[in-house]
Order: C-alpha cells, then sequence, then structure tokens
C-alpha cells in the first residue's frame, strides 16, 4: 500500500551542504508499506549493492523498509533513487547529509520482523494503513502549531496567521509572548555534589491542551527537544507503554499509554516527534487503536524541520545514531557548537556533545558533561554513587588530572 498524497515528494537529497564538498554522505529513510515477498526483495537489493561502497543499517519487513548508511554520495543517493523508481517505494522521502567519512562500521542488509524496537512489536499494528497513524504536518505547519500551543509566534515577534494553522490547531492565546533564553535553559544554579541533574520538563511549556509528544529515548531529549515537550519518562524508546510493556516504572492503571496523556480527552491534540518519522508513525497507530483521534505527526522528523524551517522553537543540538552522535540545530549563538539542551551531569553548568559512557562498565549509562568536566575527569561516573567500588578509581582519575 502506498503512503497517502500528503506524504508523496519528489525525489530529493535534505542536505545540509553542498554534496560536492564531501565524498560521502549519510541517508535516511523508511517506508511503511505491505511486502509479501521481503525475502525476494531482500535478495534483489543484494544484488544492487555489490560493489557499492555502503554501510549501516537496511532492514526490511512484511511492512516496509527502514535505514541509516552511509557511504560514497553517488552510491548511498543512488540507492535511495533506485528504490524510488520501484512501485514498491513510490513516493518515499529519503534525506541525504554529507560527511567527511563512513559513519557505519559495516553494513548489514536483512530482515527484520520489527523495523523498530517496541513492546509487543509493530507487527500487531496496522501501520501500512496511513488512516491508522498520524497525520503528517510539514516543517512550517509544525511550528505555527507549536508556536500557537505555546501562544509564540512562529518568529517569535508577531502573531501568527491563524488561516494556515493546520488543523486540530487550538485557539491562539490574546497576544504572544518572546520567551527569554533564561526560560527556556534547564536550571543551573544546582552545586556539584555528585548528584545526576537531570530536569524533567521543558521550562516553555505547551498549553494544557496540546501535548508535545517527544518519542524518543530520554538521552536524545537531553541532547536537544523541542519547546514544550516535556522529558520522555522511559529510558528507551522500547520502553514505551503498550500492552506487552513490563516495566516497574509503568504504573498498573496506564492503560498503555505515556503519563503524559493519562487522563487527556480522546481529542485531545497530541503533537508527536523524533528524529526521522518512524517512531512516530509507529506509536500513532498504537496511539489511535487506544482511542486517541487527534494525532499530528512531524514529517520528515526533526533533521527535516532543521534543515527546513532553522533552529526556532528548538532547544539544544539533535543526537543521530552513526558516527556523528549529534549534529548542530543551525544556531548561529552556537555556530560550530554542539550545545546540549540538559546541563552538566556533574556541576549542572551548560553541557557539550557527544554523550559521555559511565565509567562503571556495569552501569555504562549515557549522560552530558559541560567541557570543564570532561577534560578533568574522563572517568567521570554518572552518579557519584552510581556504583561504591570505582569510586575511589574516580578520585583517583580526577586527582591525577589537578
Amino acid at each position: 500500500m502506498a503512503s497517502n498524497s500528503i506524504r508523496q515528494s519528489d525525489i530529493h537529497a535534505d542536505s545540509t551542504a553542498d554534496s560536492t564538498d564531501t565524498p560521502y554522505s549519510v541517508v535516511n529513510f523508511y517506508h511503511l508499506v505491505d511486502i509479501a515477498n521481503p525475502f525476494q526483495v531482500i535478495a534483489e537489493h543484494k544484488l544492487w549493492v555489490q560493489g557499492k561502497d555502503l554501510a549501516g543499517r537496511i532492514y526490511l519487513s512484511t511492512q516496509g523498509i527502514n535505514a541509516q548508511y552511509s557511504g560514497l554520495t553517488a552510491d548511498a543517493e543512488g540507492y535511495a533513487m533506485w528504490l524510488q523508481q520501484q512501485d514498491l517505494f513510490k513516493g518515499m522521502r529519503w534525506s541525504s547529509f554529507p560527511v567527511d567519512s563512513h559513519q557505519f562500521p559495516k553494513l548489514r542488509l536483512k530482515f527484520k520482523q520489527n523495523l523498530i524496537s517496541l513492546a509487543g512489536g509493530m507487527t500487531r499494528l496496522p501501520v501500512t494503513d496511513p488512516k491508522a497513524r498520524a497525520t503528517p504536518l510539514a516543517p512550517h505547519q509544525w511550528k505555527q502549531m507549536l508556536a500557537s500551543a505555546q501562544r509564540i509566534s512562529p518568529s517569535h515577534d508577531k502573531p501568527a496567521d491563524a488561516a494556515s494553522d493546520p488543523p486540530g490547531t487550538p485557539n491562539k492565546g490574546p497576544e504572544s509572548s518572546r520567551l527569554d533564553a533564561s526560560d527556556r535553559r534547564p536550571d543551573s544554579d544546582a552545586q556539584s555534589s555528585g548528584e545526576l541533574h537531570e530536569p524533567q520538563t521543558s521550562a516553555a511549556s505547551a498549553r494544557p491542551d496540546v501535548v508535545v509528544l517527544d518519542v524518543r529515548n530520554d538521552y536524545e531529549w537531553d541532547a536537544g527537544h523541542f519547546q514544550g515537550a516535556d522529558r520522555p519518562q522511559e529510558e528507551k524508546f522500547n520502553e514505551t507503554p503498550t500492552e506487552a510493556s513490563n516495566s516497574d516504572s509503568i504504573p498498573s492503571n496506564s492503560d498503555s499509554i505515556p503519563s503524559y496523556l493519562q487522563g487527556k480527552a480522546a481529542d485531545t491534540p497530541v503533537m508527536m516527534y523524533c528524529t526521522g518519522g518512524i517512531r512516530c508513525d509507529v506509536y500513532s497507530a498504537h496511539l489511535r487503536d487506544k482511542g486517541f483521534t487527534n494525532l499530528y505527526m512531524l514529517e520528515g522528523g526533526i533533521q527535516n524541520y532543521l534543515r527546513e524551517e532553522g533552529h526556532q522553537l528548538w532547544d539544544g543540538s539533535l543526537f543521530v545514531f552513526d558516527g556523528r552522535m549529534a549534529v548542530p540545530s543551525g544556531d548561529p549563538q552556537h555556530e560550530g557548537q554542539l550545545v546540549a539542551a540538559a546541563p552538566c551531569a556533574a556541576c549542572g553548568e551548560t553541557a557539550s556533545l557527544p554523550h559521555m559512557n559511565c565509567a562503571n562498565i556495569d552501569c555504562n549509562k549515557l549522560f552530558l558533561a559541560c567541557d570543564q568536566h570532561k577534560v578533568l575527569s574522563p572517568c567521570l561516573l554518572c552518579v557519584a554513587s552510581c556504583c561504591e567500588h570505582v569510586i575511589f578509581h574516580h578520585l583517583l582519575c580526577y586527582v591525577g588530572t589537578t
């Protein structure tokens, strides 16, 4: 089943720079479609990629394809173009970003029953039916709806045009208000006490009649997020509540939905976003099955928004699942810097990306640190009490650098 017309697009490469500047590109795409013979399709794809310089993850199932890979630009973009010429993948969107070298160690092109990890799997959900998923919003529509929900104009200085708002946008307040940078930053007054500084909400909270739902891992939110989106309560997306969820962090009365939606009316506008869009598309089918009727998702994901609309209404940088680990938002105030939205876990000051891994190998938790703590303490623990038997080693490392 092909994508609906709203999701149709011409062949395009969402590049952030001239592709001639670098020989390699990272390409991302997914396409939800019924595939009757996935193993036959995989065999055809393996024939095409033979001799091509590609590395990354390309997964196919009976419900479509999900791919993130790097390669010589001609090979990487050529594969996406080859797919779009086939009826099965007609209308598929793809994005290409120039890089200096490969961002993945090897190529994995294989069958995977679930294109993404979700409790209970995704095969039970009608994800190939566009009507079962959230309504996609183009980046400019998303910006207007998000700004309206927060009573902030898209340009931060004048009211938005109500006539151009997407369906389901709540009525604007009597006037727009500009948020100072200090209003959007996490609390940085915490002292260095060995505690993990993790803000749980975005200071620029959306109006109560709109839910801005970040459908990613919690550490991705820490790297960067839309204003008004609260931090996911689940550490990883595969813990996002479904009927199959089995987690102590999910209350028994959760009704298999995120805590931010519990108690909300079925027609509550829910604005969902993720990096590229697939997690929103899949999880929106679950939410629609649970009775929610007013679902919206950011078409093309965050990476498409930042390319088309820039950094407005976005805090921090963007976490990515390749060798780059993070990419800037394009904010000229932080040009050349990977500023995080959440603070340093050690002192609460402004943190920079990429994330660090906890020095305790039994923990290995991803956390953020400021430049000073990254230099002074390369063996930094995510929290001082993470594991007592490595505290002494941590202190030795710190003393040795002072």
